[in-house]
């Protein structure tokens, strides 16, 4: 747990942010398209985090994705507090689908699913 908790940490330092190259939507397409390539267990983190005296850690990587997010958000001219609430959806709907993932439930066609999850962010 505490190796996933620092790689998941460490991505966030340095993935999340991606390169800052390409405009806020480029940006956007590019966090969707890594999160769903990812093939990464995160339902034993979000659930087991506190059990696992990492919540605090899981907490703050956790806010640092939704407000880079959300940034992106109100660049591409939402307003802050739609954007923060997009933003929250689309992180929930990541650790969701991992709990799916969990109990052996998976999307037939992920990539579908990636874009659908973007147009109704980026909506």
């Amino acid at each position: 747990m505490q190796a996933h908790v620092r790689r998941d940490r460490d991505e966030a330092r340095a993935g999340v942010d991606g390169d800052g190259r390409g405009d806020a939507r480029d940006r956007v397409e590019a966090l969707f398209t890594a999160v769903a390539s990812r093939r990464r267990d995160c339902a034993r983190l979000y659930v087991e985090a506190a059990a696992e005296g990492v919540s605090d850690v899981v907490a703050r990587v956790s806010q640092r994705r939704v407000d880079y997010l959300a940034d992106l958000l109100v660049e591409l001219g939402q307003d802050p507090d739609e954007a923060r609430r997009r933003s929250s959806v689309a992180l929930a709907a990541v650790v969701g689908l991992g709990q799916l993932a969990a109990v052996g439930v998976r999307p037939d066609d992920p990539a579908a699913l990636t874009a659908t999850a973007l147009a109704m962010t980026l909506a």
